[in-house]
């Protein structure tokens, strides 16, 4: 029969990669009196589907006795919220056209509303519109910028429309305007003070504009921004990961693979585990490894220390190191909460170790001990909704219990 040599997908690097959330830009920066005017995004966000209808019939009543404009356009902006989330967007669009298009509503109503604008016509896939609106929304930002009551908000608003059509072109594989984007992101912080939104924007910035020139071919450029991350951001969470990539790619660019490869960085350390899989050096696996093993070691008290072991336990997996590598895959699983990924990337945790538990277990079904992979496989837990885990976990469960019987016992 066939051994078990199904190596688990590197899904989770690629959703661990930086991806630029289309999340609405909320009003965080209005103060009202009363909730009539409470329009962040914030307290729409608590209402269920079902309390929408009600709430919007309930503030529509309230429109209608508003005599203020600079409040009507306040609640109308929190109607067109709650229209987005209930995905009403027919509804949305004319709301917050009319919204911007109002010259005498409030500059930062108007320059939000042309944010929702913006991510509606995304929605609906007209990439020009998106692309036409979040232009006005710059050009707005720029003519206030001497605007020091809403100072923050439009540099922020300023940062994320420039990310965001970055995110639009590169989708459209127009590299060279997403790069332009992303310069003219690097180049607005040269001009402000604002170090929170240096911190925020600015790792982000310059990790997509190296993704931007690892896809063009320029690995001299992609190396150079990824060390520019590394000296201007010392506290940037994701640079275990980016060093990894980074030491990951060196190795493709020098070898067979440079011209075939797809050039995603998140790609490159399965990759480096395939090429080493096949007919290499010992002496150059055990380079490879070591590299691997010193990022591990550099970053084992880091948020992405799991992550770095798993991509670890699969390269030594692929040279045949394979009982240091169900070591490792163990320990992955066993780790406490304390050692786990935090923040943003919490809900990736229980995935990384259900495929380190699974490929434990299939490098123990290879070793002939199948009642050691049997248990292993049955103390993963997974949530109800994860459909592809439970599937593979089950099959791999199927495929241990089959070769039990075949193989003697151990």
């Amino acid at each position: 029969m066939v051994i078990l040599k199904t190596k688990i997908p590197t899904s989770l690097a690629l959703a661990c990669c930086l991806i630029t959330a289309f999340v609405p830009v909320t009003l965080n920066y209005v103060r009202a009196k009363d909730d009539t005017t409470q329009t962040s995004y914030g307290l729409v966000s608590k209402l269920s589907l079902d309390e929408i209808p009600k709430e919007i019939e309930r503030i529509q009543k309230r429109l209608k006795r508003c005599t203020d404009r600079d409040k009507a356009s306040k609640i109308k902006y929190r109607i067109g919220l709650l229209y987005f989330k209930d995905s009403k967007l027919d509804r949305v669009e004319s709301i917050f056209d009319d919204i911007a298009n109002d010259k005498d509503a409030p500059l930062l109503i108007r320059i939000c509303s042309l944010n929702m604008s913006a991510q509606t016509a995304r929605l609906f896939g007209d990439d020009r519109r998106t692309l036409e609106i979040f232009d006005k929304l710059i050009h707005l930002c720029e003519r206030n910028v001497s605007d020091s009551q809403n100072k923050d908000a439009l540099e922020y608003l300023h940062c994320s429309a420039l990310v965001s059509k970055a995110e639009l072109y590169e989708l459209r594989q127009k590299y060279d305007s997403s790069i332009e984007q992303c310069r003219l992101l690097l180049e607005l912080f040269r001009d402000k003070e604002n170090e929170t939104l240096k911190q925020k924007f600015g790792p982000s910035a310059h990790e997509r504009l190296a993704q931007l020139y690892l896809r063009h071919g320029n690995y001299e450029s992609y190396y150079k921004t990824i060390a520019n991350i590394k000296n201007k951001f010392p506290d940037c969470k994701r640079m275990p990961i980016l060093e990894l990539e980074a030491e990951s790619v060196r190795l493709i660019a020098d070898s067979d693979l440079a011209k075939n490869w797809s050039r995603k960085s998140s790609q490159a350390p399965a990759i480096v585990a395939g090429m080493l899989g096949i007919d290499a050096d010992k002496d150059y696996q055990k380079k490879i490894a070591r590299t691997f093993q010193t990022l591990c070691q550099k970053y084992q008290d880091s948020e992405w220390a799991l992550l770095l072991n798993y991509h670890y336990a699969w390269l030594l997996d692929s040279i045949n190191d394979d009982e240091k590598a169900s070591v490792i895959l163990d320990k992955i699983y066993s780790a406490k909460s304390e050692t786990t990924l935090k923040g943003t990337l919490a809900d990736f945790v229980p995935t990384l170790k259900a495929y380190a538990a699974i490929q434990n277990a299939i490098i123990l079904a290879e070793r002939q001990d199948c009642k050691k992979a049997l248990n292993v496989l049955k103390k993963i837990e997974l949530s109800s909704n994860n459909n592809h885990l439970s599937k593979l976990k089950e099959s791999v469960i199927k495929s241990t219990q089959i070769l039990k019987r075949e193989v003697p016992k151990k």
